[in-house]
């Protein structure tokens, strides 16, 4: 039987005529120049070194060009977990012997360099609290990415009083991450569950700016938002 294989353009195409694309069957992610046939396969992070009875998972969250050090990096989440009593039983490991000091369950961010081909952990502390309810997930989202002059954005969910909502930028040249709340009168009609079911968004660039548009499932209404400045939710 031939295996289908998937691969995903992270964002929505090519920067400066290089693609980033992702293996859904195994989670390689490949570096691409059509144009010039080279081919780039991203390797693993140390940090992925774990013993077999860690867990871990990651999202990727942007890929994008650093002008000023004339450099393409991919920006991404990396999350532990605990193996399940099932998981175990594959390991062979007796409940009473699992090393659980030996498990990790932190999270933290990393960014991989084309130029230098190596991965870096970020000394940065921005939380996704539970990833199965983070937006870049969820596969009814559509265009959730969005890479714009060497800045990566996509949504995010935050704790904030009133707004749980925000744009998530990241810079790629200085590497530090700003938060922009979506405005109070956006109606996103998201549920407790975090479930999508009225709307659909679109993470996009409109004449030179970030935008997003809010479209009613099966209706012929859309809202469309126009952010004038990164960071300024009055914007």
């Amino acid at each position: 039987m031939r295996r289908i294989l998937v691969f995903r353009i992270l964002d929505s195409g090519s920067i400066t005529g290089i693609l980033c694309l992702r293996n859904t069957n195994n989670g390689r992610t490949v570096c691409w120049n059509p144009a010039t046939k080279e081919f780039k396969v991203i390797p693993p992070s140390p940090l992925e070194a774990v013993p077999s009875y860690q867990r871990f998972d990651t999202i990727l969250h942007g890929f994008g060009y650093d002008h000023d050090k004339d450099d393409y990096k991919l920006i991404r989440y990396l999350y532990y977990f605990s193996p399940t009593s099932r998981d175990w039983e594959d390991f062979g490991i007796p409940v009473e012997d699992v090393p659980w000091g030996d498990i990790s369950c932190d999270s933290f961010w990393e960014i991989y360099s084309l130029r230098s081909n190596s991965w870096k952990k970020l000394n940065i502390n921005m939380y996704l609290g539970d990833t199965s309810c983070s937006f870049s997930t969820l596969d009814c989202v559509a265009s959730e990415r969005l890479y714009l002059d060497g800045r990566c954005h996509w949504w995010h969910l935050i704790d904030h009083p009133g707004a749980k909502r925000a744009l998530a930028s990241f810079d790629l040249v200085n590497e530090v991450f700003v938060t922009t709340l979506i405005p109070l009168d956006a109606s996103l009609d998201v549920n407790d569950n975090y479930s999508f079911y009225s709307r659909l968004f679109y993470l996009v660039a409109l004449s030179g700016s970030i935008a997003f548009i809010l479209w009613d499932f099966g209706t012929p209404t859309f809202d469309i938002y126009v952010l004038g400045e990164v960071g300024v939710k009055e914007s």
